[in-house]
């Protein structure tokens, strides 16, 4: 048998639970708050896409410095949520990770930090937008037609249409 990790033994309050950083109790939101923040690194793997989702909603912005840590994990699991968490709690401690994310091998990773430097800088993440739509790769161009729609349409129209008259469908 597999041991489970156990939750932060620091601080006092509810123990640390997928489902409890997912829907906490409102009473629970505080006590959740002090424990993660008390020792970010003790949180189990598995429990920090949650906790990353949880920090997005309920956090502030200090939280960010230690979210950051987790940017540099290679697995798009993690890192969608946390992306999502500091673009909630301060898109511009972003800045410095857009490099390393608009380069990732996972085009979820790209369109989500296209989407993010969307609302620090909407002309460079047209420009990178514009990259994934022109990529020789179909899975990258069909995720930059998704990430699309989120610009407002006389932006990306011509784009869009490149992209359909481009495509062959057998």
């Amino acid at each position: 048998s597999v041991p489970v990790p156990e939750a932060p033994a620091t601080g006092n309050g509810p123990e640390i639970t997928r489902t409890r950083l997912l829907s906490p109790q409102r009473a629970e939101i505080e006590p959740l708050l002090s424990r993660i923040r008390s020792d970010p690194a003790a949180i189990p793997e598995e429990l920090q896409p949650p906790a990353a989702a949880f920090l997005g909603r309920y956090g502030r912005e200090d939280d960010v410095s230690f979210l950051t840590h987790w940017l540099g994990d290679g697995q798009s699991g993690l890192i969608i949520p946390v992306i999502e968490a500091i673009e909630a709690l301060a898109p511009p401690a972003l800045m410095a990770h857009f490099p390393m994310l608009l380069a990732s091998n996972h085009p979820i990773v790209r369109i989500r930090a296209i989407a993010a430097l969307r609302k620090v800088d909407e002309q460079e993440a047209e420009a990178h937008l514009s990259e994934l739509l022109a990529s020789r790769k179909s899975e990258e161009r069909i995720a930059g037609l998704s990430a699309a729609f989120a610009f407002p349409f006389p932006r990306i129209r011509e784009y869009v249409l490149s992209i359909l008259a481009d495509e062959q469908d057998p």
